[in-house]
């Protein structure tokens, strides 16, 4: 039986070329949260691709989880 997820993408909107605002909606419940990562000098090079990554995601949550290791990640709602 093949895992599916409870969560989608229900905006990202790109805030200057190093930060973005995500809004992740959990299909259950309904209830739609939201963080803003900022991007790390140091994977500057890295942070579009990975951005792609997350929006093309089955499981945009778990995605967030492992951006977290590289970028700063703040919850909004």
């Amino acid at each position: 039986m093949g895992e599916f997820s409870l969560f989608k993408i229900k905006d990202i909107r790109l805030i200057g070329q190093n930060s973005c605002e995500l809004y992740i909606e959990n299909t259950e419940t309904h209830l739609t949260k939201g963080w803003a990562i900022y991007c790390n000098d140091i994977f500057e090079y890295q942070f579009h691709e990975q951005l792609n990554h997350l929006c093309q995601s089955e499981n945009p949550f778990t995605s967030l989880l492992q951006l977290k290791q590289y970028h700063k990640v703040e919850v909004l709602c």
